[in-house]
Parts: structure tokens; C-alpha cells; sequence
């Protein structure tokens, strides 16, 4: 999370060299991999792998599931025809085997899922933070940004309490805000923002926090405006909507029900586990001698993959 200081008299500090809150993240290492049957790049990817957040094992079995689940072949399809995907996996994910259906291949579909704790809260945008006007205008020339707002009291001394009036600051220059001309209308007339040709627009949230970082925004467009440690809180706290570890455990148990229902078998394992999670994956698994719990040992590691490996090899030569 971003670094943050409440001080005594209120006023937020900046974190300086931190990590903001993206939405969406889009950086190389919070990439999947979706379809790869190269042993090396997937290594690679794990390596690449940035440890930060929290935990969501049911976010991570659901994209196992849908990996596997024949309805995603046209987005296999779209990665191969441009170049992301190895050729020789088109055609994938195959349907589920059908015994009533002698046509069909015999396919058997294995998902692992390996864990070193306990679904905790998941932290989302909430749906009235995702799209609509924003309230921020921006300058597409010098990059601006303003919004209105109505002073407590007499804040610009002027004689006058409540004005409604234009907040601005140089977001991405930087943090000085200033009170601005007050408001004649509801156009973009006396948003300083706008440059000689009042072509300020107002962004859809959608935009905003493209833009920038949910706490930037509470700190650059709330609490540099006021001041007002608890504003920036307020406003942070406002745009953020959260799941809970139960439900989230319940989803987990949904979406693994879900797989093993269509034939998907399942192998969990929890490294250095509470008991807790551990009956949480054991449940997960396609039966409890498909869930391994290991600890810091490297070779309780390489026995559980060993252990898998061996059993996915005898189901094949099976059937």
C-alpha cells in the first residue's frame, strides 16, 4: 500500500517512494501467463512474480478454471493469430470428456493451486467510483486539473461564507492548489483548467482513475485542496468497496464444486498453512489424498509435485 503518515495535527505526509494503488494494474510482473506448454517461460514467469497485497485464492482458482473451461477457445484462438500463443495449442482448451458422448476425445483436465495462507479481504472499486462524470475537469493541453467545491465558511476571506468555487492543481507538475474564480454557470466557464478556449472537459471516473492512483487521488485532489487529514481518509475510503475472507472462502468453494463437476481434478497445497486454510484447500481438492501440506522443506515441495506428477502419469496410462 502506499506509505502514509497521519501527523498530530492531522495533515498527511507523503510516503515519497512508494507503490500507489492502480485499479488496474498493468505492470509486466501482475501479467498471467494463460496457455503455455514451455516449461522454461513458465519458470520465468514465476519468477517474475512481485509478491504485494493480499491474498485470493478463489480469484486464482477461478482463472485456473476458466483456462480450462472450453468457452474460452476464441480468446486462445485471438492470442495465437497474434503472435502471444504457440500455434500448436489451438484448438484448446478441449470440451470436457462425456462418457454419453463416445465422439468426443478422452480429455483429462488437472488444475494445482498452491497457497501460503488464507483468502483475506479483497479491496475492489466501488460501483459508483466505476463510471459516470467525475466532477474533475481536465486541461488536455497542460494536463490541469480542476473541480468545484463549496468553501466552510469564509476560507478565501473575501467577506463571503459558502462560495461555490473552482479547485485546481497541477497533478502531474505539481501539488499546488489555489482557490480559483467562482463559479457563474455550470459550463467550464472560470474553470482554470480550461486554457483560452474552454475546452477543459469533465472526466468520466473510468478516466481518473486511469489517470492516477486511488490514494493520489484522495491526496491530490481532496486533501491538498483542504488540508484536512480526514478528508483524505473520507475520500479514500469512499471508493473502495471490499469482500470479506468468508465469502471469499465460499467462492472458492463454488468455483472448485463448479471444476470438479465438470471432471476438472484438483491437487492443493498449503505451504506452512494454519489448520484453518488447511481444511480450506483440503475442500478445494478432489479428495483429501489430493491436498498436500508442506512445510519449509524443499523436499516436502518437491514431494508434493513429485506425488502429482506421478498421479497425473497413472490416470493417463488408465484411460
Amino acid at each position: 500500500l502506499e506509505v502514509e503518515a497521519e501527523a498530530e495535527d492531522g495533515t498527511v505526509e507523503d510516503g515519497g517512494d512508494w507503490t500507489p494503488d492502480w485499479v488496474c494494474r498493468t505492470e509486466e510482473d501482475f501479467e498471467i501467463t494463460p496457455w503455455s506448454n514451455s516449461p522454461a517461460d513458465l519458470k520465468d514467469q514465476i519468477d517474475g512474480l512481485t509478491a504485494r497485497g493480499n491474498t485470493s485464492i478463489d480469484i486464482a482458482a477461478k482463472w485456473g478454471a476458466a483456462l480450462l473451461d472450453p468457452s474460452t477457445a476464441p480468446v486462445l484462438q485471438n492470442l495465437i493469430d497474434a503472435g502471444e500463443i504457440d500455434a500448436s495449442l489451438a484448438g484448446r482448451p478441449s470440451p470436457y470428456a462425456d462418457a454419453a458422448n463416445p465422439d468426443l476425445p478422452d480429455v483429462l483436465k488437472f488444475m494445482i493451486i498452491m497457497t501460503d495462507g488464507i483468502n483475506t479481504t479483497q479491496w475492489k472499486l466501488d460501483d459508483a467510483y466505476r463510471s459516470g462524470p467525475s466532477g474533475i475537469w481536465r486541461d488536455p493541453d497542460s494536463g490541469r486539473l480542476s473541480y468545484a467545491d463549496t468553501e466552510e465558511g469564509d476560507q478565501d476571506f473575501d467577506g463571503v461564507s459558502n462560495e461555490a468555487y473552482w479547485l485546481a492543481d497541477g497533478y502531474g507538475e505539481s501539488y499546488a492548489s489555489e482557490f480559483a474564480p467562482e463559479i457563474h454557470d455550470e459550463t467550464a466557464a472560470g474553470n482554470p483548467a480550461a486554457d483560452d478556449e474552454k475546452n477543459a472537459y469533465q472526466m468520466d471516473w473510468a478516466e481518473v482513475f486511469a489517470r492516477m492512483p486511488v490514494n493520489d487521488y484522495a491526496y491530490s485532489q481532496v486533501y491538498e485542496q483542504t488540508g484536512n487529514g480526514g478528508d483524505y481518509y473520507d475520500a479514500r475510503n469512499a471508493t473502495r468497496a471490499n469482500v470479506g475472507s468468508g465469502t471469499k472462502d465460499t467462492r472458492l468453494h463454488a468455483v472448485c464444486q463448479a471444476a470438479k463437476e465438470a471432471g476438472v481434478v484438483i491437487f492443493t497445497i498449503g505451504f506452512e498453512v494454519t489448520d484453518y486454510s488447511a481444511g480450506v484447500m483440503q475442500t478445494c481438492a478432489s479428495s483429501s489424498n489430493h491436498f498436500f501440506r508442506v512445510d519449509s522443506d524443499k523436499f516436502d515441495i518437491a514431494y508434493a509435485f513429485d506425488a502429482i506428477a506421478n498421479t497425473i502419469n497413472q490416470l493417463k496410462l488408465t484411460q
